[in-house]
């Protein structure tokens, strides 16, 4: 029972609430069929969504590889060692 008039537990009247429009979407056939609508719809759109994501983190990290490696291709190949040092610090590579 979680009718705020007969049960004083607080959280009550918000779970009544919750009750109440939970029975209103599934309640009527047409508001049930509309919800599960959204349900699915919405499901899609996070499996696209996060497809996406794992394609953008794949990316990230091939990018950081790549650049890695630009970086390091660069400042190996500098003349002296003060030279390695400082194009190291400037381009942001750490390999001596």
């Amino acid at each position: 029972m979680v009718h705020p008039d007969k049960n004083l537990v607080p959280g009550a009247e918000e779970a009544f609430k919750i009750l109440a429009r939970a029975f209103e979407l599934l309640g009527e056939p047409a508001k049930r069929q509309e919800y599960h609508q959204k349900l699915i719809e919405a499901h899609t759109k996070e499996q696209v969504y996060g497809e996406i994501g794992k394609l953008l983190e794949q990316l990230r990290k091939k990018m950081e590889i790549a650049t890695g490696s630009i970086r390091s291709d660069i400042c190996s190949r500098a003349a002296s060692a003060d030279f390695k040092i400082i194009c190291n610090i400037l381009i942001g590579c750490f390999i001596l």
